[in-house]
């Protein structure tokens, strides 16, 4: 009887899924009438334009259908400047209730959003991660404990998965209820918890892999032994992995000629995308792509969940550390090649 109880609930959410609608009723400080109000997917890895509309007496409003029930979005506001582009930009979750969105000319980054508990959930455990910035995974752990029934807590959970050993993801997904542990966050952690790929870590050997660059030829990882090498991961639609470039660029000019390489594995959805942002950011190493999104395999051989991410490997092709950026890749580069 319970069997069937939970099958029935099941069906259920899946038909409430297949009939939900988002609705964004927003006002825009500072723009001008007719400006185009640009609403973007977030949830493929890569920036998916869903929808536009005008302003009108400062307001705008989008509605359109929501399969699963919820959504990872946002409004942007990307303009051409001297030096390549500008992005002012607010994500944000829609579910099927009314969201309110409330901006103001180029700071749409603090923009208000209300209307479902999904963003109320973030910002707080957002507060919650401010407050120990070292300890970001056990405060995910004790708000999943505290919020059972919150996506946006499995949401997180699924994206430190990789951080932690099986049996104890196990225990901290088996905390949650239903719901949660059956949306695309929680199927993450069950083919995770699934998989023989062992979390990577300091001293394991890279994992090889092959993919196109932008000529179209079949580059592997292997053929970047002898030399020290930073696998970066990231793309044209995260605007951190846009400024860590402007880092990486000068990095590579100072090191390259004594050794050491870059090799990254762009998340795209596009070709006009990924080169283009290689063009405005002066990217000259070589960057890969089979335009799978985050579905492209070095993201499930890596258990890469947020960009940018990335990883020094040594000439023998061994991973001596992660997420190195700025003057810390600096330092450690400097250690390593003299």
């Amino acid at each position: 009887m319970r069997i069937l109880s939970i099958l029935f609930f099941l069906t259920c959410l899946t038909v409430s899924a297949q009939h939900a609608n988002y609705h964004i009723q927003g006002q825009l400080e500072g723009y001008p009438e007719g400006f185009l109000v640009k609403l973007y997917d977030l949830s493929k890895g890569t920036n998916i334009l869903m929808d536009s509309t005008d302003l009108k007496n400062g307001k705008f409003s989008f509605k359109g259908p929501l399969p699963l029930g919820y959504q990872l979005m946002a409004i942007m506001d990307i303009r051409k400047i001297d030096k390549g582009y500008s992005m002012d930009y607010k994500k944000f979750w829609v579910d099927s209730n009314t969201l309110t969105f409330e901006g103001k000319f180029n700071d749409l980054t603090h923009a208000k959003v209300s209307g479902n508990v999904l963003n109320e959930d973030e910002s707080e455990l957002f507060r919650l991660m401010d407050q120990q910035p070292n300890n970001h995974i056990q405060v995910v752990q004790d708000f999943g404990k505290k919020n059972p029934n919150s996506l946006i807590a499995i949401k997180y959970l699924a994206l430190y998965a990789h951080k932690m050993d099986k049996k104890t993801l196990k225990e901290y997904f088996d905390l949650f209820d239903l719901n949660p542990r059956n949306s695309i966050f929680g199927q993450e952690i069950q083919a995770h918890l699934k998989s023989d790929i062992k979390n990577l870590k300091i001293g394991d050997q890279a994992p090889d892999f092959t993919l196109p660059n932008k000529e179209g030829k079949k580059i592997s990882l292997s053929q970047y032994k002898g030399k020290y090498v930073l696998l970066d991961f990231w793309g044209s639609w995260c605007n951190p992995c846009r400024l860590e470039n402007k880092n990486l660029v000068k990095l590579y000019k100072e090191f390259h000629p004594k050794g050491f390489d870059i090799l990254g594995v762009s998340i795209e959805g596009t070709r006009e995308a990924w080169l283009g942002s290689m063009e405005e950011d002066q990217v000259t190493w070589e960057s890969l792509s089979d335009l799978n999104t985050d579905k492209t395999e070095p993201v499930r051989l890596y258990s890469v969940h947020s960009y940018p991410t990335n990883f020094l490997i040594s000439p023998d092709g061994k991973i001596i550390d992660m997420n190195l950026r700025g003057e810390e890749l600096q330092k450690k580069l400097k250690e390593l090649i003299k």
